[in-house]
């Protein structure tokens, strides 16, 4: 940054100018002011993992779908309890809550859970499911 553009900065910096510092800025950027619903600044990270997400795909798309769908999938009693956790190779992870329930899950609902898992998401190709504490 220049002294002369910091000389011009700086003192906007008060509330009461932020209008005048935003509309400065704008039109340091190239961007006119009407549109300011569409300019906004985002942290290099924010910046870099949307370029990511849109070369790549978003990696834990699955995952994600997966955690929205687990209620379904399983009860609501049960989903109350465990929770999809990592999923690699089609082996996917719950974490369950307490002893008696991982238990209960793997003697009673282990298969049902990957019938379930197999209906909604045949893409993933759960073949197995492995129960931890959380």
């Amino acid at each position: 940054m220049t002294p002369e553009l910091r000389r011009k900065l700086y003192p906007l910096r008060r509330r009461r100018n932020e209008e005048t510092r935003r509309s400065l800025l704008a039109s340091l950027r190239g961007a006119d002011w009407i549109d300011r619903e569409r300019i906004f600044s985002r942290t290099i990270a924010d910046a870099v993992r949307a370029l990511l997400a849109g070369v790549a795909g978003d990696p834990h798309r699955e995952e994600r779908a997966l955690e929205a769908a687990w209620p379904e999938i399983v009860s609501a009693t049960l989903a109350a309890h465990c929770r999809p956790g990592r999923l690699r190779n089609g082996r996917l992870l719950v974490l369950v809550d307490h002893s008696t329930w991982m238990h209960f899950l793997t003697i009673e609902h282990k298969r049902s859970m990957l019938d379930g898992l197999a209906r909604r998401f045949p893409e993933l190709r759960i073949t197995e499911i492995h129960f931890r504490l959380a």
